[in-house]
């Protein structure tokens, strides 16, 4: 007689924990790939979800940068899976421990949960994760542009984890937000690289840090729109996060690349770790802009002052752009001249037409 396929999985169990243990081993994609044919099973045997969780707590604090990779993938890859349908007012107030506390109570004893129950575990058990991630913040920059761009999947597969998602990117975004309105540029980009010895460290991927958050926002707001709930109000920390955004918007048009300190005097030549750090920050500055255009055309819906913002975006981009890059070679100057021309004729495309529009 043929054994049920749940019995079939569960007498395999012990070979499926095994695996998790060559995990750290593997570089960073093989290792995700293979966890993503696994992670099913995480759903079916919550014991193999507390020896996934143990696995992936150790490598997120190994030395070897893939290892930590590996962890962060991991980890938002149950993110996708484990789906949140509400988070409840008691869970956002649970600090870590009491967290973990909970999660390892769920992980601790085999069963079927009802489906009410299994979201419920699922609110506690996705809030842990995010506390985890949290000790991302401090990592490598490889180990946080990852999670900065998985984040952002992660809302299109689990959207009412926006307000704990956001609050943990506000929580980075803070360290390099000058909040004075009046103090332009309104990003410190010092403490995102460095030069130690002949070296240059890139230490934050702070403009995929705010696209993360701007996706977010705009994100959540499609969400409303097509589940209709435009009229539900915005969470604190989102409408704290727009609220950032529209001040970046504001002060970012009226910036300059000095204020960067991208001048035409800077070196971006030569291979010294200066020209690197240079280059480095430029590419920053030209990333911010152009998701706070992505922002500003997103969110403006088309209209008049939208299409204005962003096309004063774009005059900065443009400058900082040809301060980094006057020293190309003549033929990639050119294409890049052209294309920013063509882009330029378009948003004043798209500028006058809004115009006429409204008239």
């Amino acid at each position: 007689c043929a054994l049920p396929i749940s019995q079939v999985v569960l007498d395999t169990l012990p070979q499926v924990r095994e695996t998790f243990d060559y995990l750290s081993l593997l570089p960073h994609q093989p290792a995700i790939e293979l966890l993503s044919a696994i992670l099913p099973l995480a759903h079916f045997s919550l014991s193999v979800r507390d020896s996934l969780l143990i696995v992936l707590r150790k490598s997120l604090v190994s030395k070897n940068l893939e290892s930590r990779k590996m962890a962060v993938g991991g980890y938002l890859l149950l993110l996708k899976k484990f789906k949140v349908l509400a988070l409840g007012t008691g869970l956002r107030e649970l600090d870590s421990s009491q967290l973990g506390i909970l999660t390892q109570s769920q992980v601790e004893v085999e069963v079927h949960p009802s489906p009410s129950s299994s979201h419920s575990g699922n609110e506690a058990f996705c809030l842990e994760i995010l506390v985890t991630l949290r000790r991302c913040l401090s990592q490598q920059y490889e180990v946080k542009l990852l999670l900065y761009q998985g984040l952002c999947s992660v809302l299109v597969e689990n959207m009412k984890l926006a307000e704990p998602i956001v609050d943990l990117l506000l929580s980075q975004l803070m360290m390099y937000y000058e909040p004075e309105q009046d103090v332009t540029p309104p990003l410190k980009l010092e403490p995102c690289v460095t030069i130690m010895g002949s070296d240059t460290v890139k230490l934050e991927p702070l403009d995929h840090l705010v696209k993360c958050i701007q996706l977010s926002v705009v994100a959540f707001d499609e969400h409303g729109a097509r589940s209709g709930e435009e009229g539900v109000t915005l969470p604190s920390v989102l409408e704290e996060a727009r609220g950032i955004l529209y001040s970046l918007v504001e002060r970012m048009i009226t910036s300059e690349p000095e204020d960067f300190l991208l001048d035409r005097s800077a070196d971006f030549s030569s291979a010294s770790s200066v020209a690197v750090k240079n280059k480095f920050l430029g590419s920053l500055v030209m990333g911010l802009y152009e998701t706070l255009m992505e922002y500003t055309f997103a969110s403006g819906q088309l209209s008049q002052e939208s299409c204005d913002q962003t096309l004063k975006l774009y005059d900065i981009y443009v400058k900082v752009f040809n301060t980094v890059n006057e020293k190309l070679p003549a033929s990639v100057a050119k294409a890049g001249a052209n294309a920013s021309t063509s882009v330029a004729k378009a948003g004043a495309n798209a500028s006058t037409s809004v115009a006429k529009a409204g008239a």
